[in-house]
């Protein structure tokens, strides 16, 4: 199987992360030392963070004018001026800075997070302006060396988190205690040059030449479509005379192919050159099971110029859907057999990992024949940069609109939309993806990539079976069921 990556996926990281804000990081600080939590770091903060944190608490209360007994009990954690001791720091604290080794003091940092949220609540009841944002800076500041140990969760989220989450449905697939082996059908179909037919169901010998490119055997599901380019194009027909002839040659059972088919111009439209996104479980040599993003390119050309000749092709649909990348000046770069799209003008709003990917695929230096670079699948491995690039955008925007009133049903397994704990719904792809991807039934994405798992597996033993006879194919139904 052959793996394509690009240069620009490499280059995403340094351009895409985002800034991290202190409220979010004492959120998930919060989040993962709560009670019943299992975070394995220091969950209290030591004297010296647990001082810094209150003096921070008890400096906001000064600056906004309230009392911190006002405070606590408008939050509801405290009735009296006793249980408000270990929250904040006396006037002769904060002015002489002495503060008694026995004192108590609060050491989690719940209790300081949500301080700072009360002493903001009661300055907004007493109508002073309030910057949330900033009081959280304060103190995260304050607190620094304690929450370094969650500095890197936060920074990983989503796409990191969705990354190494989404990776590890390869190693749940490749456990030993499966009833089936991916990994053995995987590695004997590719030595024994077998693909899978996702239609009948069934592993078939398609020889050295062709085995390179036997994508039907990773199990994989279609994921999005996203637009990486458009374009003006000419939308050419094959010569029904030649179809004819190929037709006629199939069915007296030899073969007949055209290297230089003839075309007729049809008309002049619009294109748009998409990604079909996958996802896939790939062997990898020496490494085991892999989770893999697929991706075949396909252009849409528009068909209004089908008025003219509707009477000759009344089932032409709104859009031609042909695979590969078209190119300028050469009508054959992208077909679906009969139609053939070839772009007419430079490419616009192109995205720069396409773009690059034209470039190495296309240049003098590739390693990739001109054919093999406009069909061939792309291979990414699943990382926080690919889950960045392919899993994002996907809201209501002018794609949905063209795909709808395009009338073209996009490929793919995520549900229509998604809900977080809040009741929002969102349209956004890494949003769908997740729900997904933590959704635990036989319709979750484990549950989809197991059920493709199984077909192939089972398709590849009973091709064995087939192959052999006697004893041979007793001791291979011997070893099926053991396996099992």
């Amino acid at each position: 199987m052959i793996e394509r990556t690009s240069t620009a996926v490499e280059a995403i990281i340094h351009d895409a992360l985002e800034k991290l804000h202190p409220r979010h990081l004492l959120a998930e600080a919060v989040r993962r030392t709560a009670k019943g939590s299992r975070w394995k770091g220091r969950l209290k903060l030591s004297r010296e963070e647990a001082l810094a944190a209150t003096r921070v608490v008890t400096e906001l209360v000064r600056q906004h004018g309230l009392k911190p007994t006002t405070v606590l009990q408008r939050d509801g954690s405290a009735t009296t001026r006793e249980q408000t001791y270990r929250f904040f720091l006396t006037e002769a604290e904060m002015a002489t800075g002495t503060v008694a080794l026995a004192r108590p003091l609060a050491k989690g940092i719940c209790a300081h997070v949500g301080n700072v949220r009360a002493v903001a609540l009661a300055a907004r009841a007493a109508g002073r302006e309030v910057d949330e944002d900033s009081m959280m800076a304060e103190l995260a500041e304050a607190v620094g060396g304690y929450l370094d140990q969650f500095r890197e969760k936060v920074e990983r989220e989503p796409h990191a988190e969705i990354a190494e989450d989404g990776s590890s449905i390869a190693t749940w697939l490749g456990k030993a205690s499966r009833r089936f082996e991916l990994a053995r059908c995987l590695a004997g179909a590719d030595r024994l040059d077998l693909d899978f037919d996702r239609s009948t169901g069934e592993m078939s010998h398609v020889g050295r030449d062709v085995g390179a490119y036997a994508y039907g055997v990773m199990p994989w599901v279609p994921i999005r479509t996203r637009a990486v380019a458009e374009g003006d194009c000419v939308v050419h027909r094959r010569d029904e005379a030649e179809r004819m002839e190929e037709a006629r040659a199939k069915e007296e059972g030899s073969f007949l192919f055209f290297p230089s088919p003839r075309m007729h111009e049809v008309g002049r439209e619009n294109a748009v050159i998409c990604e079909k996104v996958g996802l896939g479980v790939n062997l990898e040599r020496g490494k085991g099971l892999r989770m893999t993003f697929t991706i075949d390119h396909v252009v849409y050309a528009g068909t209004s110029f089908a008025e003219d000749w509707a009477s000759e092709h009344p089932q032409l649909p709104r859009h031609l859907e042909c695979a590969g990348i078209p190119e300028r000046g050469n009508a054959s770069a992208a077909s679906d057999g009969i139609h053939y799209v070839e772009i007419t003008s430079p490419l616009r709003n192109a995205c720069p990992d396409f773009r690059a990917y034209v470039t190495e695929a296309f240049g003098e230096d590739s390693a990739m024949g001109i054919g093999e670079a406009r069909y061939c699948r792309r291979f990414l491995p699943v990382t926080p940069e690919t889950c960045r690039l392919l899993l994002d955008g996907g809201d209501r925007d002018a794609l949905f609109a063209w795909r709808h009133f395009a009338d073209l049903r996009e490929e793919t397994v995520l549900p229509l939309s998604a809900i977080n704990d809040e009741g929002i719904e969102s349209w956004l792809i890494q949003d769908r993806f997740a729900e997904l991807l933590y959704d635990r039934s036989e319709t979750g994405l484990a549950g989809l990539l197991q059920a493709e798992a199984v077909r192939r597996v089972e398709a590849y033993e009973a091709f064995l079976l087939n192959s052999e006879s006697g004893e041979q194919r007793r001791k291979l139904e011997f070893r099926a069921r053991m396996r099992s």
